[in-house]
């Protein structure tokens, strides 16, 4: 008995140890991060916005689709560029004031930002209530969308830390 008493408590001081707070520095990087993206996004800048996603998930996707990730971010762009001839985006916010921090079991800081999209399509007015993850990677910040099976498939791939981190859904609703 006296043993598993040892031994939890060892589990559990390991991991307290792995896991760490943020930096001033990493607070700062990834609150430009989202101003960065959240300018790019109002302004159309394809280029700036698929730029916030991780490298290692374009990686994935290319090779699973045959491409380059070069040509996948070429074909995001077009892709957004058709989206935005057909929808009017009448909102966009990442709710800084209301970020949830996180850790994966490994330790890993993470955030997830309450994200509001209320967008215009066909007449009709669409709200979108979700969570953009932003992680770190390489010492950068970078921001993923979180709402969609095959993104969260692709992460939890891509980054094993994130195979047991439940992720927060997202809700669409027709508003007036």
């Amino acid at each position: 008995m006296k043993t598993l008493i040892c031994s939890l408590l060892l589990l559990v001081l390991a991991g307290s140890a792995m896991a760490r707070d943020l930096s001033e520095a990493e607070r700062t990087s990834l609150h430009g991060q989202i101003e960065r993206f959240d300018a790019a996004f109002k302004a159309s800048d394809f280029a700036t916005i698929t730029g916030t996603v991780p490298p290692k998930i374009f990686e994935a996707i290319a090779t699973k689709s045959g491409v380059t990730a070069d040509q996948l971010r070429g074909a995001l762009a077009t892709q957004m560029q058709m989206i935005l001839a057909s929808v009017k985006f009448l909102k966009f916010e990442m709710d800084q004031k209301n970020i949830d921090y996180e850790q994966t079991a490994s330790g890993e800081p993470y955030v997830l930002i309450p994200t509001l999209t209320l967008m215009e399509t066909e007449g009709k007015k669409i709200e979108a209530r979700s969570y953009t993850l932003g992680l770190i990677d390489g010492g950068q910040w970078y921001l993923l969308r979180v709402d969609d099976g095959k993104q969260i498939g692709i992460l939890r791939e891509v980054y094993p830390d994130f195979a047991d981190e439940k992720l927060p859904a997202g809700s669409m609703k027709e508003v007036e």
